[in-house]
């Protein structure tokens, strides 16, 4: 009777396994997929893109005074050597020390215009990233799948 029981708990345990597998390459899935969708997405809307890109930015620019948009819009002046939303400070308050360069000439080119060419150059490092997460997952579940096998033929470790 203690064996039955054994058995039946040993029986339990492994089809609860299979069922945490399966379910983790029903995650990895999901995963993929919305990833390839976010990509698909992008790459359509890229001039919805563009233009949110640009809205934002004005927006954020008309905030300045807030002090969490003042670090953010300094550090991106600062970074991409430009000025205001459209290459001249229109924002409130005087022209902030970010759009200056060092030596002392204030930055003649729009952060919209910066930061869209940013993202240009640096849209394949992006993308790189996102195929290796992408890779690793399709490994994941590869692996995954090789475990459910081995539970199913009750192969162990």
């Amino acid at each position: 009777m203690v064996s039955l029981s054994c058995g039946y708990k040993c029986l339990q345990a492994i089809l609860v396994m299979m069922n945490i597998v399966v379910a983790y390459i029903i995650f990895l899935l999901i995963l993929i997929l919305a990833g390839l969708a976010a990509g698909i997405a992008g790459f359509v809307l890229k001039n919805k893109v563009k233009e949110y890109v640009t809205k934002s930015m004005t927006e954020a620019f008309d905030k300045y005074k807030d002090p969490s948009y003042q670090k953010i819009i300094d550090t991106i002046q600062k970074d991409l050597k430009c000025c205001g939303a459209n290459g001249t400070w229109a924002g409130p308050g005087s022209t902030p020390t970010s759009c200056q360069g060092s030596d002392g000439q204030f930055y003649n080119d729009g952060c919209v215009k910066n930061v869209q060419e940013f993202l240009k150059k640096n849209i394949l490092i992006v993308a790189g990233c996102v195929f290796g997460f992408a890779l690793i997952q399709i490994l994941g579940v590869v692996f995954a799948a090789c475990v459910c096998q081995a539970i199913k033929r009750g192969e162990t470790a």
